[in-house]
C-alpha cells in the first residue's frame, strides 16, 4: 500500500507536528496536568505514527508460504533469482526502517514525555505541603 513512499517524507512532518504541538501545549500553571496533557498528545501521535508505520510494513506473501519457489523452473535462470532476492532484500530493508524509526519514536517521543510527567509527579510528592 505505502511501500514504495520513503520513510522519511512520513517521519518528518510527524516530528514537526509533535515539536510543535509540544511547545505550545500547555494546559494550566499546574505543572502535573500540563505534563499528563503533554503525555496524551504524544500517546496520540505515537498511535498515528504507529499505525502509518504499520501501513508501510511491506506485504510479504513472497516471505510466507505463498510465494516460495516450488520446483526449479521457478529459479532456473540468474535474472530469476535475481529478482528473488531482490524482493525479498527489498521487504527486509523496508521493515527494518519501520523497526528503527518506531523504536526512535517510542524511546525519545513517548518515554520521554513519559518521563517528564514522572520527574514532575516525584517533585510534587517529594515537596512540602503549602501554606
Amino acid at each position: 500500500m505505502l511501500e514504495d513512499i520513503s520513510l522519511v517524507y512520513v517521519v518528518m512532518p510527524f516530528i514537526v507536528a509533535a515539536g510543535i504541538i509540544q511547545f505550545f501545549v500547555k494546559s494550566s500553571d499546574n505543572p502535573v496536568r500540563d505534563k499528563i496533557t503533554k503525555l496524551q498528545v504524544a500517546t496520540a501521535l505515537t498511535g498515528a505514527f504507529l499505525m502509518i508505520m504499520w501501513l508501510m510494513l511491506p506485504s510479504t506473501p513472497s516471505l510466507s508460504t505463498f510465494g516460495y519457489p516450488e520446483d526449479i523452473s521457478d529459479i532456473n535462470t540468474q535474472e530469476k533469482v535475481l529478482k528473488l532476492l531482490q524482493r525479498y532484500n527489498k521487504a527486509i530493508v523496508r521493515t527494518t526502517d519501520v523497526v528503527r524509526w518506531g523504536t526512535f519514536v517510542m524511546i525519545f517521543w513517548f518515554l520521554g514525555s513519559a518521563y517528564q510527567l514522572l520527574k514532575v509527579l516525584k517533585g510534587t510528592i517529594g515537596a512540602p505541603p503549602k501554606v
